[in-house]
């Protein structure tokens, strides 16, 4: 599995620029944002998908009953954005992948979502809070069902247990520049997270 980080806010200002490479829904959803900072993070994840799926017309992805997005014969992947990062998934296997931009963990979320085990194990830790939400949020992507399936029906931390949707994860987390970046695979391979400058993806 490989995971690839973009820095957006160097985007600042070549919205137009970017826009003009991606497919026509993306560039349309991007230049329909309601704010700066949410078209950067959409201009960023249309440039990964650019640079390592070689996504430049919208017949290159279909769709399941649940939004999941996939390559016609192509890889998996899994795309997602928040804070100042988007970031990109790939893999030979089912993939999902969250990120969020760290700050205070709204305790009723926790209670709602997670399991009286995982909020013994966070303990109130707001990184190991977060560590639970973006990894239970890519399986659930991974799986391609979305928030159909209760979070708090399963638990990642501190192993896996319960009824895990599809079975046996391979599980990656780490934090960088104050985002919690966590994905899930099927990929025996170990994850590798490459940092992209964000000029680079307009080249």
């Amino acid at each position: 599995m490989d995971i690839y980080l973009t820095d957006v806010r160097p985007l600042a200002g070549r919205l137009e620029e970017g826009a003009a490479l991606l497919p026509a829904s993306r560039r349309g959803k991007l230049l329909n944002c309601n704010n700066e900072r949410n078209a950067l993070l959409s201009l960023g994840a249309g440039l990964l998908l650019r640079r390592f799926l070689d996504i430049t017309s919208d017949s290159q992805l279909r769709y399941n009953e649940f939004g999941k997005p996939s390559v016609t014969d192509g890889p998996e992947f899994s795309l997602t954005h928040s804070g100042s990062y988007a970031a990109i998934a790939v893999s030979a296997f089912p993939v999902g992948m969250d990120i969020e931009g760290l700050r205070t963990f709204c305790p009723g979320v926790a209670d709602r979502c997670f399991t009286s085990g995982e909020r013994l194990w966070a303990n109130g830790d707001d990184v190991k809070l977060f560590e639970l939400w973006t990894l239970k949020e890519s399986v659930l992507k991974a799986v391609g069902r979305g928030l159909t399936i209760p979070m708090r029906t399963f638990a990642v931390r501190p192993e896996l247990a319960g009824d895990v949707p599809g079975g046996d994860w391979k599980l990656f987390f780490a934090v960088h520049d104050g985002h919690a970046v966590s994905a899930a695979s099927k990929d025996n391979k170990a994850a590798a997270l490459t940092v992209v400058q964000a000029a680079e993806l307009l080249l």
